[in-house]
């Protein structure tokens, strides 16, 4: 990449988490590389499911592979494959509070925490603790230039709880001692806003040797950005969501310099006017659910985040790009995609640069 295509890149993200426009949306579009070799066997074997999600050399391994054998287009940017990690499987925030993971090859799932009396105690586990924090070093050391070492171990502070509790004891606690879920929703979001202060030196720019921040959703900026999310939003009431949940994220996303809101699924939609009246969010990342990935269907949703101020970001097939462009405001606008090959990575990124 040239310096000026890269100063292009940084001036494209910072109009985008400002819901503006410097010279066109922005695309993040992969496809292998040309002549690309075929990816190699883990230690010539295949791997353990606890290695998949637990060894943090696997995942550098696997970011290797991938760098190797990945073209990246658009604003599209290399990291590390942090989501079979220590500091990317969704389970993580729930595991450093000391819930036991179990691990298939497809996903890791947690043990609810036992409670001692009738809740459960919420603090760091020392070990899972040291365990992440290692794991962040090593992913810092690891770049050496090559990729970036993002955020994050786990989903926020609702989301963990849902899985120290359990979902549905959760959503009873939420029913029959909604103080309880209050004061512990703001617990966990203190407890991980003091242990990512402590990641983030991990894996800076000094260490990294690569300029800026990139946050688990790919967005690049200068200061350190965040994508939060809370999904059990899908389950309960909008005044639920507003008053217990919504809050202490506020105060969690107002420690970064840009958020993105992972919006998933059409049962979350529920809340999607108290997320577009949130001033820390930035950005909406929407992702609709199986079945339902047919991007133009979506436009009236896309003008409506768009007319609130927000910047947006969506997943579309190659084939969906030209018409929804014809469609939606170029402005705060994010494409995300993979393509068959290098080839057609580059004409849609010409296509989205005529547009």
């Amino acid at each position: 990449m040239t310096p000026e295509a890269w100063q292009d890149i940084k001036r494209r993200y910072d109009a985008w988490w400002k819901a503006d426009l410097h010279d066109r949306p922005l695309l993040h579009v992969t496809a292998p590389r040309d002549g690309a070799r075929p990816f190699e066997t883990w230690k010539g074997r295949a791997a353990s499911p606890e290695e998949i999600w637990a060894d943090i050399d696997f995942a550098i391994w696997t970011t290797e592979q991938h760098l190797d054998r990945t073209w990246y287009g658009g604003e599209a940017l290399p990291a590390i494959q942090s989501y079979t990690s220590p500091i990317g499987m969704s389970a993580g925030g729930a595991i450093l509070f000391g819930c036991t993971p179990r691990f298939a090859p497809d996903t890791v799932w947690v043990e609810p925490l036992p409670s001692q009396e009738e809740f459960p105690v919420l603090a760091v586990h020392p070990d899972r603790r040291r365990w992440i924090r290692d794991a962040f070093a090593v992913t810092g050391r690891a770049s050496r230039g090559r990729f970036y070492g993002r955020e994050t171990f786990s989903n926020h502070a609702g989301d963990t709880l849902a899985a120290i509790r359990g979902t549905e004891q959760l959503l009873l606690d939420l029913v029959e001692n909604p103080d309880w879920v209050s004061q512990a929703v703001a617990k966990v979001t203190d407890l991980l806003q003091k242990f990512l202060a402590e990641l983030w030196p991990l894996v800076s720019p000094e260490v990294t040797g690569r300029e800026g921040w990139l946050s688990s959703a790919g967005m690049w900026s200068a200061g350190i950005n965040f994508c939060a999310d809370c999904d059990v939003s899908c389950m309960i009431s909008p005044r639920q969501f507003e008053d217990v949940f919504l809050p202490p994220l506020r105060r969690a996303m107002r420690d970064f310099t840009h958020t993105l809101y992972h919006l998933d699924g059409t049962e979350a939609l529920r809340h999607l006017e108290a997320l577009l009246a949130t001033p820390e969010i930035n950005a909406i990342q929407w992702v609709p659910g199986s079945g339902r990935e047919e991007l133009l269907q979506w436009v009236p949703l896309v003008r409506r985040i768009q007319a609130a101020g927000k910047a947006v970001q969506v997943l579309a097939r190659p084939e969906e790009v030209e018409p929804f462009l014809r469609e939606v405001s170029p402005k705060g606008l994010l494409i995300t995609t993979s393509c068959r090959s290098e080839a057609e990575g580059r004409q849609l990124v010409e296509l989205v640069t005529r547009r």
